[in-house]
């Protein structure tokens, strides 16, 4: 768990400029594998997530939820414009920085 903390916190930084708290949970009345806001707080639920999610480190399942969750630092509507725009600048930006040896 603590990889992928200090992953997603790495990527927040470079990706979105700004630190993010990373927390974890584990009940079913949190919605969904994760959240993230523009308060900058990212939660994991580790009922829904399993414990193998986080026992396999950084996989492309974990970039692609840590992308979903970060485009809500600029929309929390799945459907805008918006939002798909930050998802493709997040995207851009991963592949830039991986290019780089920078993340």
């Amino acid at each position: 768990m603590r990889e992928i903390a200090e992953f997603a916190q790495r990527m927040a930084d470079k990706v979105l400029s700004r630190r993010t708290v990373v927390k974890f949970c584990a009940t079913p009345h949190h919605i969904g594998a994760a959240s993230y806001g523009p308060s900058g707080e990212l939660i994991f639920n580790k009922l829904r997530l399993g414990t193998d999610w986080f026992e396999r480190g950084i996989t492309d399942d974990v970039v692609r939820l840590l992308i979903h969750e970060f485009g809500h630092e600029y929309s929390g509507d799945h459907l805008s414009a918006e939002y798909h725009g930050a998802l493709c600048r997040i995207g851009a930006r991963l592949f830039v920085l991986a290019r780089h040896g920078e993340l």
